[in-house]
């Protein structure tokens, strides 16, 4: 290998700080175009200062190795330094004018996490300097660590409770909103604790600003400046004061929830405890997140740039093993011992694997939402896309034979194509592996066994069962008149008294006049004729007296906010025909006077797509997702499968936006009923209400899914 030629200059602009991190002193470089730290050991720092852009690559690589005495340093380990610290723009090249500000803004750089531009919050921090000298002080500190000792116990020993307000208020219809409120305000919160706990400590809080996480706007503050403190309790203070700020709020959270009575202030409380404890701990406080955990961890073991060095370790051991590279001391960076590699790798494999479930878990939720609004399909290709372009590039990345390797030979060549094969098998076991899978759907609820109550011949309400009321076989529900028809047989009534009498008449005289004997026959005819025309509409009438041939409840159908009968007609009506207020309307033919059914028991019809319904089978699950319910404990099964489209939706379903009145080629979209018998509940369900229904159907792999989307979508 020849000498390099090119010389490298240290930028003048830089500051240089010395800090205790592991027992040991290291060196915080800090950039201040792009606010970015880069952490150093004595002899690597030396190394750096090195580079005063007079020294050629073979003096700079000579001095370098005299810094690592008695370790060998080669001058590509030396070479592989200064590249780094070149592409970080810590150093200028020869035939560079200015840096290589390779690491610029990284606003954008995690779709998942887009950062805003935000403002300097120094004049503000400046003035609740009290408040955080008071917060962060000894005795104050003393004060939260008793109050949250004092919640935990409070839980532990209250938990049949607070177990049970838990699933209460995570199923109330209104909680999100409760939710969305908690979680802005609580992170607001944090992020000034951070914010405060750095100006409090000598460092600078450089940026305040929003910030969208998974798309849901929240504060953000920048305190990488307390990488310059030179404790490390004060930045372990730093990075803990969100956590330590939430923890307090969920021990007030605590002692407002025990003298709270059951209701919405309740709710509040153990919302708050949940969000402000659980899950800041298991979020924010997991070391395999780059949150607060994370920089805990790393200036507790005392190994900044953690999540960088794991992955270098995993990458330079994995190339290592299959392309037989030279591996350089320890892990192969030039300040990591080798007995740390084993667990910088178990480090690096773990937290891929927790990224992979979050990401997981969170593009399911949103394909799950997008599925009930209509463009599941988009978001599900737009995720395949950036999913296989993810893997893909990480597989290839692992696999690219590095610059530095020695040529392929054989053994080299059986490796790679091991690991390709591996590779490629675990790809083939993960997408034709079965996974549960479910179907969302909108469903509604009527009670069980039910019967619906129709009218069968127009006419006006003259008297209905009113809501609620408890009906037996043949019971009157509801009646209805008719003025032309019972004018009609008023009159037909009339005529056969009439003709009652005149055949009476002709019978008396039929023997002393024989022309009334004569006329006998043809006034019977008419008087059978008479009374067959009021029998047809005796039973015409009849058929307005609506009665009930089962057992139940009268439960009135949807309501109606608009008149329903049109101007000409005697008198409209709105609401339900049950209602007293609709005593004389008419109603038509068809039109639903009231449901017959159990009073205790219910079913849930729910409407499929197309799609869906070729998934759901008779006996499969259903969870109703239900305001008011903890998650979970309303279930049922499938009884029933509609073979045919719904010829009618649910007004209530349309108006409350979860089915979507879209066509496709002018036609609409259909709908498919199918029928959820319902367990048996400890408090009755309400009729009609609406609820998200989950059945879970056969398990399918990835391929088959996306065989399925493929031939729904082209």
């Amino acid at each position: 290998m020849t000498s390099h030629p090119t010389t490298v200059r240290l930028r003048a602009d830089l500051i240089h700080r010395q800090i205790r991190s592991g027992g040991q002193k290291i060196w915080v470089v800090k950039d201040p175009l792009v606010r970015s730290y880069f952490h150093f050991t004595d002899q690597e720092h030396a190394m750096l200062m090195l580079a005063d852009g007079r020294r050629s690559f073979k003096q700079l690589s000579a001095d370098a190795a005299s810094l690592f005495l008695p370790l060998h340093l080669s001058p590509q380990q030396v070479l592989q330094f200064f590249a780094g610290a070149s592409h970080n723009g810590l150093v200028a090249t020869r035939n560079t004018s200015t840096p290589s500000l390779a690491k610029r803004s990284r606003r954008w750089s995690n779709p998942l996490a887009i950062r805003l531009p935000g403002i300097d919050p120094t004049q503000g921090l400046a003035k609740l300097d009290f408040v955080s000298r008071l917060l962060f002080s000894v005795p104050a500190m003393t004060v939260i660590a008793t109050l949250v000792i004092a919640a935990v116990l409070t839980v532990i020993t209250r938990w049949s409770s607070f177990a049970s307000d838990v699933a209460t208020a995570a199923s109330r219809l209104d909680n999100w909103i409760i939710l969305a409120l908690v979680i802005g305000t609580t992170k607001i919160t944090h992020e000034l604790a951070h914010a405060m706990a750095c100006q409090k400590l000598g460092a600078r809080c450089s940026e305040i600003g929003v910030m969208f996480l998974v798309g849901v706007p929240c504060l953000y503050c920048d305190v990488s400046d307390a990488w310059m403190l030179d404790r490390p309790w004060k930045r372990i203070l730093v990075s803990a004061a969100g956590m330590i700020a939430e923890l307090s709020i969920a021990a007030v959270a605590t002692v407002a929830w025990v003298a709270a009575n059951d209701g919405p202030l309740r709710d509040i409380c153990v919302t708050v405890m949940v969000v402000c404890s659980v899950s800041t701990l298991l979020f924010n406080g997991n070391p395999l997140m780059k949150y607060d955990g994370y920089y805990i961890l790393s200036d507790v073991i005392g190994m900044p740039n953690l999540a960088s060095r794991a992955r270098t370790a995993f990458q330079r051991r994995f190339t290592n093993t299959i392309w037989g590279a030279p591996s350089n001391s320890g892990s192969g960076s030039i300040h990591d011992p080798a007995h740390y590699e084993i667990g910088l790798i178990g480090f690096a494999i773990a937290s891929g694997i927790y990224r992979t479930l979050v990401y997981s878990v969170i593009a399911m939720t949103f394909y799950q939402w997008a599925k009930l609004h209509g463009f599941a399909d988009t978001v599900f290709a737009v995720g395949l896309a950036a999913g296989s372009f993810a893997v893909g590039r990480r597989i290839y990345h692992l696999l690219t034979q590095p610059k530095h390797a020695r040529s392929p030979h054989g053994r080299s060549q059986i490796r790679v194509g091991t690991a390709t094969g591996i590779a490629a098998a675990l790809t083939v076991i993960a997408v034709t592996f079965p996974l549960p899978r479910s179907v969302t759907a909108v469903s509604i609820t009527e009670p069980q066994s039910a019967k619906s109550i129709v009218v069968s011949a127009p006419g006006q309400i003259r008297h209905a069962v009113l809501s609620g009321a408890t009906v037996r076989p043949n019971d009157i529900v509801a009646s209805l008149i008719d003025d032309d028809a019972d004018r009609e047989r008023i009159a037909i009534a009339t005529h056969r008294d009439q003709l009652e009498s005149e055949l009476a008449g002709l019978q008396n005289r039929r023997g002393v006049d024989a022309g009334a004997s004569a006329a006998i026959p043809m006034t019977r005819k008419s008087l059978d004729q008479t009374n067959k025309q009021l029998s047809l509409i005796d039973r015409e009438l009849d058929r307005r007296t609506l009665r009930s041939d089962v057992n139940g409840v009268a439960f009135p159908p949807e309501r109606i906010t608009e008149s329903q009968t049109p101007d000409w007609q005697p008198r409209g009506w709105k609401g339900t025909p049950l209602d007293v207020s609709n005593r004389g309307a008419q109603l038509d033919e068809g039109t639903q006077v009231c449901v017959i059914g159990d009073a205790v028991r219910r079913d849930a019809i729910v409407y499929l797509s197309q799609n869906d319904v070729e998934l759901v089978r008779i006996g499969q699950q259903a969870i109703l997702r239900v305001a008011d319910r903890p998650r979970g404990s309303v279930t049922g099964h499938i009884t029933e499968i509609a073979t045919s489209p719904a010829n009618e939706i649910p007004a209530s379903l349309i108006q409350s936006g979860r089915i979507q009145q879209s066509s496709v080629d002018s036609q609409p979209q259909p709908y498919y009923q199918a029928r959820i018998r319902i367990d048996h509940q400890p408090i009755t369900l309400p009729v009609r209400m609406i609820a998200a229904a989950q059945i879970k159907v056969d398990s399918a792999s990835f391929w088959t899914r996306l065989n399925r989307w493929a031939s729904d979508a082209f």
